[in-house]
């Protein structure tokens, strides 16, 4: 595992690439990933910790994008983070077939 590859699975993981993707891109197999990972333990946690920056990314993008004003992204948040009191009401019509 050379520096070279490990800077390349370090850059796929922090895309948030699945480990296959992320071998790939980095011109390994993914036997070569696991190899490494049992006997370097510490790569399993950063790679963990790389795998979530894309996340972390998207929530800093929101959270801009709602200090600004964006009502729209606002909205949004409020759906899906407070769902009991902002997430649209469901209307549901049942008709009863007339029997006669």
């Amino acid at each position: 595992m050379t520096k070279e590859t490990l800077a390349k699975l370090e850059r796929a993981f922090s895309m948030g690439l699945p480990d296959e993707q992320a071998c790939l891109y980095a011109e390994i197999d993914p036997s070569t990933l696991y190899r490494y990972q049992e006997k370097n333990p510490k790569f399993c946690e950063r790679k963990k910790l790389l795998k979530q920056n894309i996340t972390m990314h998207a929530r800093l993008n929101i959270a801009t994008r709602i200090q600004i004003g964006s009502t729209e992204d606002s909205w949004k948040w409020l759906e899906r983070r407070e769902r009991s009191e902002f997430a649209p009401k469901e209307q549901q019509t049942i008709q009863i077939a007339n029997q006669n």
